[in-house]
């Protein structure tokens, strides 16, 4: 609350609704990136990429493409996005686009452009291109019809619909662990658990949610079934975001924790049939997680 009040302080909409430049529009991009991803503010009054110009508090001046000054933001201390290396390669560019995509510095229906990331991350174009591509194949980027990309926004039916199928998915996979499963990879499984635990009250959501992440990829990949482990990735791939969401929420960590005990304890009993009820249970009550966090009923 109190970065919001500093930045409201900095940083007014001026009244008159002057449309921003191509330059204006990324340094939007940036002051959103950095506030969401050090800070984690859901939203900023400072942003707006439908075309209002940013003014300085009590200057009299627009903040604008003729400016080669920009004003500072005073005493918050905020980190920028991770800077990317011009020899940076593809997989570090998706790295850390998916990155801001989950946290929400990219929202869910923004448009992106090779130029404005390129210039945001301190990267050419070129791994840039091949970033935007791979997120496309994973569902996080969405192709339209007029050959733009946009950081996917899929509706509550669509999360709901994968979220029923990884249930499905996950279940089995649990089931076939038991069977034939390494008691050295089920040992991995239950420690994944433990770091879950201990990253639960941690400084930042991102740990706890890629433990969580790790946690649920190591059942399916304790089944020994490579059509499985793929039909799975491709479609936790196109959750993250909503996933990630779900996962700040106090109550929904503690909830999972207690749900993955129980998955924990049916997997190390090899106990088939438990283990497929415990993980459709958690999928299900991820599912109205998601609903009552992404799309609460007034």
């Amino acid at each position: 609350m109190i970065l919001a009040q500093q930045l409201d302080h900095q940083f007014r909409p001026d009244a008159g609704g002057v449309p921003l430049d191509q330059s204006d529009r990324l340094h939007v991009i940036k002051i959103r990136s950095i506030a969401i991803l050090a800070y984690g503010i859901p939203k900023l009054r400072v942003v707006n990429l439908l075309g209002k110009v940013l003014a300085v508090n009590g200057g009299g001046h627009h903040i604008c493409s003729r400016e080669r000054e920009r004003q500072p933001v005073k005493n918050l201390n905020l980190e920028a996005p991770n800077k990317i290396k011009r020899d940076l390669l593809a997989d570090q560019a998706t790295g850390e686009l998916r990155r801001m995509i989950v946290q929400g510095a990219l929202p869910p229906g923004e448009q992106v452009t090779e130029r404005e990331l390129s210039s945001l991350l301190g990267a050419s174009r070129t791994p840039i291109r091949e970033a935007v591509r791979a997120l496309a194949l994973e569902g996080l980027i969405t192709l339209s019809s007029t050959g733009r990309y946009f950081v996917a926004n899929p509706s509550e039916d669509e999360l709901h619909d994968m979220l029923r199928v990884i249930g499905v998915l996950e279940g089995l996979a649990g089931r076939l662990a038991c069977a034939v499963a390494a008691a050295e990879s089920l040992a991995a499984i239950a420690r994944l658990q433990e770091d879950m635990r201990r990253t639960a009250n941690g400084q930042t959501h991102l740990d706890y949610f890629e433990t969580n992440i790790a946690f649920h990829r190591a059942i399916v990949a304790a089944s020994g079934n490579k059509v499985l482990i793929e039909t799975h990735k491709a479609l936790n791939d196109r959750l993250y975001r909503a996933r990630y969401v779900c996962s700040t929420k106090a109550a929904n960590r503690q909830r999972a924790l207690g749900e993955h005990d129980a998955v924990v304890e049916a997997l190390l009993a090899r106990d088939g049939d438990r283990v497929e009820r415990e993980l459709r249970t958690h999928m299900a009550q991820a599912e109205k997680n998601i609903t009552d966090t992404l799309f609460p009923r007034s």
